[in-house]
């Protein structure tokens, strides 16, 4: 009787619960018919407050269950794996989340974390793919290591038969890479240069780019701007070039400039702006033998067609006279001496010239040490010693390669020392890429040897407080920019230099005072002591030597207080790129915006102010001294830097 009534209860109850194995969690509510376990409050959707917490497992690996039980895989069973990428070092590719396992082995469901990449293959041939971590190498059909078998890191080829070309972009997307054939002779859509085709001028006017590390080409009538690798941090005086010869089947690269690059040049090719310049004859790499048809000619020389501002010191120099290149023959009548040997100025007849040294000046015989050279109306210069003239004393001071001439009673320089390299010269770069020559000037410290023309400063911003010489963005290349004080205490040099000061300019005085015969080409004597106390007035006698013996260019625009530059030299220092400190008359512009002096002063910042004003030198066209007083800080002058 007992059993019977449990069994009632038992299918009562079975009835009651509809004889179903579903479960509601949250609530007492009748689970929902569709779920085995329901866990929302009720039937209403997105009201559930428990979630589901899966059985977490460390799989290890994937298709591994080392970490359940070792009954095997069940189809259909859940999991949340809790191993990470960094788990286990043999096999890397593991990530954590959700995973099935489908009778054989476990399968992650959604997306999660996963890192792909690709990157350069261990060995030739290959790309290497990266997941997660783990690497492989992938070969890839046709896939080389250079196109071009000179540059062995040049760019990929798509295929082993592509010696001595180059890849080419694809013309449509998803198509394959093409290739070209490097040509000699470049057209109008050519992508490359070669030396041949500079030298067949079928490539042109090979100018600066709009960015560092570029160059403009022009083929044609085309333009294009062409980036070459090295170029931004090439030194100066390099080519992009095959080898001097010009042939074409060496690879264009970045060489040094040697004087088989210079073409042969005749009289049509030297106009206004010659091709070779004193540069190129100065250093030997043009010699007499090149210059073809007598191009220049001691006729030429004697009645002024070259005169001396067009040579610079040293075109023509002691050693092409001494191995008789310009003899005594072809001087006729008064002879032409000045600098470099060419020039106006005359020798009377009868007059002397002195030699300090035999290869100085010399004539077809030519003399030793404490000879002179004499010349007369009836036969060619011949060389006598002091002896021979009387009471004539030697000249004082003479220098080595100095020439002078003895008239009226007196010794007058007229030429100047051989040339020789400057040891001590060099070059610094600023932040628009403009190059200027430098000197160290003893214990003065090293100075530019050129005006700062930076419209940026070093770290990039733009330097607003300058203007042109005389107004005229013409005169920048060779006269630098007028910068007012705002802008020099904001030091506008390149990195590592700065506008010297007021001590630092005494100190380059002294020391070019000096040592004239190192710094210009005067043997005046070196007794040019000056106080540097001394303000608002000229002091000394060297400002003769800072000035540059080239007079600036003609203003295109009038100037206050503008003086026509004269057709002579207006001092005597060597050439910037020859150590000469060759200060420029470049004038000023005032606070106002108008330009002042141009070919009259040259104005120089230093960085030590005064008050309102700042302490600034002046040298002047008709002034032997340098002027040391203030200046109003509106005012805009050139500007030097030191290191």
């Amino acid at each position: 009787m007992r059993k019977k009534l449990i069994l009632i209860f038992a299918v009562t109850l079975l009835t009651a619960t509809g004889v179903s194995a579903q479960v509601r969690i949250g609530s007492d509510d009748v689970p929902h018919k569709a779920a085995i376990l329901d866990l929302n409050v009720d039937d209403n959707i997105n009201n559930g407050k428990l979630g589901l917490a899966l059985p977490r497992v460390d799989l290890g690996r994937w298709g591994t269950d080392t970490k359940l039980s070792p009954s095997g895989h069940l189809r259909g069973l859940l999991v949340y794996n809790t191993a990470t990428t960094t788990h286990l070092a043999v096999d890397k590719n593991v990530t954590p989340g959700v995973y099935y396992n489908d009778g054989t082995r476990w399968v992650r469901i959604g997306t999660g974390t996963l890192s792909v990449s690709l990157g350069q293959g261990s060995v030739d041939g290959t790309i290497q793919l990266n997941v997660n971590g783990g690497t492989a190498d992938i070969a890839v059909t046709g896939l080389n290591t250079a196109a071009y078998k000179e540059t062995a890191d040049f760019i990929a080829s798509p295929a082993p038969e592509a010696y001595n070309k180059v890849l080419l972009a694809p013309t449509a997307k998803g198509d394959a890479p093409g290739t070209k054939e490097i040509e000699t002779a470049p057209s109008s859509s050519s992508n490359l240069i070669t030396s041949r085709g500079v030298y067949e001028h079928t490539v042109s006017n090979l100018t600066a780019g709009d960015h560092i590390g570029q160059i403009k080409v022009t083929i044609g009538d085309a333009s294009k701007q062409v980036s070459v690798q090295g170029l931004a941090a090439s030194p100066s005086n390099y080519v992009f070039a095959t080898a001097a010869s010009g042939t074409a089947d060496a690879f264009p690269s970045l060489r040094k400039l040697v004087a088989a690059d210079i073409p042969v040049v005749d009289a049509t090719k030297i106009v206004d702006a010659p091709i070779i310049d004193a540069a190129h004859l100065a250093n030997g790499a043009v010699t007499t033998g090149k210059l073809k048809g007598e191009s220049v000619a001691g006729a030429k020389i004697a009645d002024n067609t070259i005169t001396a501002l067009q040579l610079a010191p040293g075109v023509v120099t002691a050693d092409k006279i001494a191995d008789a290149a310009v003899t005594s023959a072809k001087i006729s009548g008064p002879i032409p001496i000045t600098q470099g040997g060419t020039g106006a100025t005359s020798v009377i007849q009868n007059g002397v010239i002195y030699a300090s040294s035999a290869d100085a000046m010399a004539s077809t015989t030519a003399g030793t040490t404490g000879q002179f050279l004499t010349a007369t109306s009836a036969t060619p210069p011949a060389w006598k010693t002091i002896a021979e003239a009387g009471a004539i004393a030697l000249p004082p001071n003479p220098q080595i390669g100095q020439v002078v001439q003895y008239k009226n009673s007196a010794w007058i320089p007229v030429g100047v020392p051989v040339f020789t390299a400057c040891t001590d010269c060099g070059t610094v770069t600023d932040t628009d890429n403009n190059v200027y020559t430098t000197r160290t000037f003893g214990t003065a410290g090293t100075w530019m040897t050129q005006n700062l023309r930076a419209a940026n400063f070093a770290g990039g911003s733009p330097i607003t407080g300058y203007s042109y010489p005389n107004n005229d963005p013409l005169m920048v290349s060779s006269g630098g920019l007028l910068y007012n004080w705002a802008a020099v205490q904001a030091n506008p040099c390149p990195t590592g230099w700065s506008v010297p000061s007021d001590a630092d300019w005494s100190a380059l005085e002294h020391e070019i005072a000096d040592n004239p015969d190192k710094y210009s080409t005067t043997i005046h004597s070196k007794s040019l002591t000056f106080p540097d106390d001394v303000a608002d007035s000229y002091r000394g006698a060297h400002g003769t030597m800072m000035k540059s013996s080239l007079p600036v260019l003609h203003a295109t625009r009038p100037s206050s207080g503008y003086a026509t530059p004269v057709p002579y030299p207006v001092g005597c220092s060597k050439l910037a790129a020859d150590g000469g400190f060759a200060a420029l008359l470049v004038g000023s512009v005032n606070s106002s915006g108008t330009a002042t002096n141009y070919g009259r002063y040259g104005y120089f910042w230093s960085n030590t102010d005064s008050g309102n004003d700042a302490w600034c030198r002046y040298v002047s066209n008709d002034k032997t001294g340098v002027y040391r007083g203030v200046s109003d800080q509106a005012n805009r002058y050139s500007v030097r830097c030191k290191q």
